[in-house]
């Protein structure tokens, strides 16, 4: 009933913030504390509108910068709470996901969900290309190796990636002008990690929110350790490309080109050689491996429950 999440005011934090919120006013026995860095630290990005904004909830706020504790203070932060959650995701930087994971494991919290939010790590092998990729793997095997003889039962959401990143110009999957000619009218990019026929999942951020809340709160995984999955859509590269080419057709009422580009791994990894700190970079030489990037939604955990989620054509109509 005393929830702590790690990470309020973040994209997904913010999105399982309101749906935890959300439960509450059917069962006003759940205490939600949710930890933010001191209002004066040079790292806090909580702006006063949103201070001010979840100062109104019914919550309780701590202040403490928790990306920088050390596993023995951030174990004290966790133990009088019942279950943790983290939604600090990969900019808290290395070696965040390992401290965080070795505390709720000292703190002996009942119900632990890690910053999991993402691929399934284990089908990924190690030296994927992604560093971070390794420490979560690293964050699974402490939690299956002390979390039963400490009595935290720990439930790892894989989700996908989030929707939105699909469209990311950074990522680089898409990019929606890539000409200024007016006689082509809009060109679009769409590249494909690896391979066309290789697969991505996908989740929107609005639907891991309200299904991590789910879950946490969910009785039938009091008493056990797991993986549960979550699905918004899965799709190839070819298909993402003709539903942007039929998205911007229908919107705009004009012919839109859609421009084919194949990255291969081999290409990746040569791009990665050339800039090797590039995050994106290393992202993107992980995926074309197409190892753990994509599920089907049969085997997740709303799906197994009737519940409705955002495919991606509903995402992109409202984004």
């Amino acid at each position: 009933t005393s929830i702590l999440l790690l990470g309020a005011t973040g994209e997904l934090g913010s999105s399982v913030l309101d749906s935890l919120l959300a439960q509450t006013d059917s069962n006003p026995a759940i205490s939600i504390t949710a930890v933010l860095r001191p209002p004066s630290s040079t790292n806090s990005t909580t702006s006063t509108t949103t201070l001010r904004k979840l100062r109104s909830l019914p919550l309780h706020l701590h202040h403490v910068d928790a990306a920088a504790l050390p596993p023995a203070a951030l174990a004290s932060l966790f133990g009088p709470y019942d279950a943790v959650i983290s939604c600090l995701g990969f900019s808290a930087g290395p070696g965040t996901q390992l401290r965080i994971a070795q505390a709720a494991l000292d703190a002996r919290v009942r119900r632990f969900l890690p910053w999991q939010f993402g691929v399934d790590y284990d089908a990924i092998p190690a030296g994927s290309g992604q560093e971070l990729f390794d420490e979560q793997r690293a964050v699974r095997a402490l939690l299956r190796r002390e979390a039963e003889g400490k009595g935290v039962r720990w439930t790892i959401v894989s989700t996908g990636i989030f929707m939105g990143f699909v469209f990311e110009e950074a990522f680089g999957v898409s990019s929606t002008d890539v000409s200024d000619d007016p006689a082509r009218g809009k060109v679009i990019a769409v590249r494909a990690l690896g391979a066309w026929h290789h697969g991505l999942t996908a989740t929107s951020v609005e639907d891991i929110g309200r299904l991590t809340a789910s879950i946490i709160l969910d009785t039938s995984l009091n008493h056990q350790s797991g993986i549960v999955y979550l699905c918004g859509e899965t799709f190839t590269y070819s298909q993402l490309a003709d539903l942007i080419r039929a998205k911007f057709e229908s919107s705009e009422k004009k012919k839109v080109e859609v421009k084919r580009e194949l990255w291969t791994r081999d290409f990746l990894r040569e791009e990665l050689g050339r800039s090797p700190e590039d995050v994106m970079r290393k992202y993107r030489v992980a995926f074309a491996a197409n190892r753990g990037v994509s599920w089907e939604k049969e085997r997740t955990y709303h799906a197994q429950r009737s519940i409705g989620v955002m495919g991606l054509e509903e995402w992109m109509k409202k984004n």
